[in-house]
C-alpha cells in the first residue's frame, strides 16, 4: 500500500509539472504583451516625426544582415543617382542637396521592395557619403501598425507618407523619398519588364514645393 501510494503521488506530481510550465510560460507571454503594448502606444507618433530613430550600430549590423541573408537568394541592389554613374555617390561639394532638404524619387516599387528597404536605405544611414541626406524613406501608413515591421522601418529611416509628415521633415532638414507609383505599381508590378506608374495625385510635389524644396 505505501508503495502504490508514492507511486500514485509522484504521477500526480509528474503531471502538476506540464501545467505549472504552461501556466508559466502564459504568465511570462502575457507580461510581454503588456510591455510591448505600452511601448506600441509610447513610439505611436514616431512614425510622423523626422528625427533619428534607434541606434545607427543596430541599423548597421541589420543591413550588413540583410546584404548577406538576401545575396544567398540572388537578390542584390545598385542605387543610381540621376545624372550618375552606378553606385557613385555625389561627394560633399557635388552632392545634390548642398546645406537643405530634397525630395527623392524611387523607381521601381516592386512587389516586395526588398532590395530597396534592406540594401539601398540602411546606406542613407550608414555609410558617410549618404548620411548628410538625412533621408526619410515615405511608406505606406498600415506599415507601421505592423508589430517588429514598424520599428525595423522606423529603425531604417521609414516614416509614414503624409503631408504634415513631410512638411516636418523639410522643416527640420531632413530629405524625404518615396515611389509615386505606390500601392498601384506594386500590385501591377510585372517580372517580365521594368514599368513605373506615376500617380495623378502630386501632392508630394506641392508639398515640396510649398517647403522650397528641390
Amino acid at each position: 500500500m505505501p508503495l502504490l501510494l508514492r507511486q500514485f503521488s509522484r504521477g500526480i506530481a509528474a503531471r502538476e509539472e506540464p501545467q505549472d510550465e504552461y501556466r508559466l510560460r502564459r504568465y511570462v507571454l502575457r507580461r510581454l504583451l503588456v510591455i510591448y503594448a505600452a511601448w506600441f502606444v509610447l513610439t505611436m507618433r514616431d512614425k510622423s516625426r523626422a528625427h533619428q530613430w534607434g541606434s545607427t550600430t543596430v541599423a548597421r549590423v541589420l543591413g550588413a544582415t540583410a546584404r548577406v541573408v538576401l545575396g544567398v537568394f540572388g537578390v542584390r541592389s545598385c542605387m543610381r543617382f540621376d545624372g550618375l554613374p552606378e553606385n557613385t555617390y555625389p561627394t560633399v561639394s557635388e552632392r545634390l542637396v548642398t546645406s537643405d532638404a530634397a525630395l527623392f524619387t524611387i523607381f521601381p516599387h516592386g512587389a516586395y521592395p526588398l532590395s530597396m528597404l534592406a540594401l539601398c536605405v540602411p546606406a542613407f544611414r550608414t555609410d558617410p557619403a549618404l548620411s548628410t541626406f538625412r533621408l526619410r524613406l515615405a511608406g505606406a501608413s498600415v506599415l507601421y501598425s505592423v508589430p517588429v515591421v514598424r520599428e525595423l522601418l522606423l529603425l531604417l529611416g521609414g516614416r509614414e507618407a503624409s503631408e504634415p509628415t513631410m512638411r516636418r521633415c523639410f522643416a527640420e532638414g531632413c530629405s524625404v523619398a518615396l515611389c509615386p507609383g505606390g500601392i498601384y505599381e506594386q500590385v501591377h508590378t510585372d517580372h517580365t519588364q521594368e514599368q513605373v506608374f506615376v500617380q495623378k495625385r502630386l501632392g508630394f510635389i506641392r508639398c515640396a514645393m510649398a517647403a522650397g524644396k528641390p
